[in-house]
């Protein structure tokens, strides 16, 4: 997995932009680089720890001839898995989720309250024998109108990206090649062999001198 598809997957679990998680990560790893560069470490529990350290000089040795070779001191970058990393990599156990965010929800429409128009009286007509009474003309009651809930668009979630299937590289080296190097090492341990046959022949020849006592030591010389 690699950067993108790490910002990818982080993206697709809290619900985030891809953008934005890529640009938290920019961030992460040149902040830990910075610390680190100064000489103070820095540890995420249950991760990792990332420090600098100083390595002294020592002797090493050059792989094809056999020489001696003086390593200069020199600084070091060292990652430390931690505790918890260590666990979950060896049970296989997956790391816990972490929870999404619910999205806001649309305030409910306040519904309007209905005002009441105020009843008009007519005027009462005055007759020459009997008064009519005034009519009170009904209160007209206006219909509150709902506003419709809006919906919240839905979110298509980041298609994932299939694994990239490696390729195997053939070998830069031939057959003859590998077979002449293997003639060239069995010519070698032929010689090795032939040394050391004369080597041990010349140790018996010392061994059976000394028992033979014609070997004599010189007490003031050491010889």
């Amino acid at each position: 997995m690699n950067k993108k598809e790490l910002a990818a997957a982080i993206a697709e679990r809290t619900g985030r932009e891809k953008r934005d998680v890529e640009a938290l990560l920019n961030e992460f790893v040149a902040t830990v680089t910075d610390t680190v560069a100064t000489g103070e470490p820095v540890v995420l529990t249950g991760f990792a720890k990332f420090i600098r350290v100083q390595r002294g000089p020592r002797l090493a040795r050059n792989p094809q001839t056999g020489a001696p070779v003086k390593v200069p001191a020199k600084k070091a970058a060292r990652i430390t898995p931690l505790k918890a990393f260590k666990d979950a990599v060896i049970t296989g156990k997956p790391a816990k989720k972490a929870a999404r965010k619910a999205p806001a929800k649309n305030a409910p429409a306040k519904k309007t309250a209905a005002k009441k128009a105020p009843a008009k009286k007519a005027p009462a007509k005055k007759t020459v024998a009997k008064k009519a009474p005034a009519k009170k003309a009904p209160a007209k009651k206006a219909v509150a109108k709902k506003a419709p809930a809006k919906k919240a668009p839905a979110k298509k979630a980041p298609a994932k990206k299939a694994p990239t299937e490696k390729r195997l590289t053939k070998s830069p080296f031939g057959a003859r090649w590998l077979a002449s190097q293997e003639k060239m090492l069995q010519h070698e341990r032929g010689v090795y062999l032939h040394q050391a046959e004369n080597l041990e022949a010349e140790a018996k020849s010392l061994v059976a001198d000394f028992e033979g006592g014609d070997t004599q030591f010189d007490e003031e010389s050491g010889e």
